[in-house]
């Protein structure tokens, strides 16, 4: 089985550590075949321009060994635009992450019922492609953080919604397996969405993620694997 990993962090991001060549040399010890630089992005960016030619650069240098695709982690708000991201940094990369980082002011002081609520909502817009996201990030952790869960009908909602919906879904063993009830859910109907990430933010966090990966050697984000890589690779051909 082909080795991937489509959430990795580099310095560009705040709370990143690991240097573009560093990353790359820690995916390829670890034999993955392709991987995804995501950093954080709050609106816009004036790093991405700079970014994008290294990566570029890197990909010429590592061709044949590795293939390397670029995205953004944008949040989840409460506004209209439901993403925190301006659109010219969508123009940068290959693939934009939407992320639940915190409860919006509107509901953080109402109590668990109105996060939940929220989090149903907001799911349910990114799924139905509002917001232009390509994957949902950490799905339920700003829930299972708090030891909070959607009801099972509502789940079974969104499961059905998840698995109709052409985004995809992080599945994350190392920071939060089991408790992603809803992509256990997806995994335990074998869906072709789930992708894996490490949202590593260092090369030491890479390889704690690297060397278990018992969920992936299952086999339950494999296709989800290939399929999102067919996706990144039609995008870029199309972007010349």
């Amino acid at each position: 089985m082909e080795r991937m990993d489509f959430h990795i962090h580099s310095d560009y991001s705040a709370d990143g550590a690991a240097s573009l060549e560093d990353i790359i040399t820690e995916a390829l010890r670890w034999g993955f075949v392709a991987i995804g630089v995501v950093d954080h992005v709050r609106g816009d960016a004036d790093w991405l321009p700079d970014r994008k030619s290294r990566l570029s650069d890197l990909r010429e240098t590592y061709r044949g060994d590795i293939e390397i695709f670029s995205g953004i982690e944008v949040k989840v708000t409460d506004g209209p635009e439901i993403l925190d991201v301006a659109e010219r940094a969508r123009e940068d990369v290959d693939f934009v992450v939407a992320s639940f980082h915190g409860a919006p002011e509107s509901v953080a002081g109402s109590g668990e019922g109105a996060l939940v609520a929220w989090w149903c909502d907001s799911m349910s817009a990114l799924l139905e492609g509002k917001g232009k996201a390509n994957v949902i990030g950490h799905p339920d952790r700003i829930l299972t953080a708090r030891n909070m869960a959607a009801r099972p009908e509502k789940l079974e909602e969104l499961t059905r919604e998840a698995l109709s919906t052409r985004l995809f879904l992080e599945w994350n063993p190392a920071t939060s397996y089991p408790s992603q009830p809803l992509a256990q859910r997806l995994a335990d109907k074998d869906a072709a969405n789930l992708i894996y990430a490490s949202d590593a933010h260092s090369v030491e966090e890479q390889a704690d993620a690297y060397r278990g990966l018992t969920s992936f050697e299952a086999g339950i984000v494999e296709r989800g694997n290939t399929s999102f890589l067919e996706m990144l690779r039609r995008g870029r051909n199309e972007l010349g």
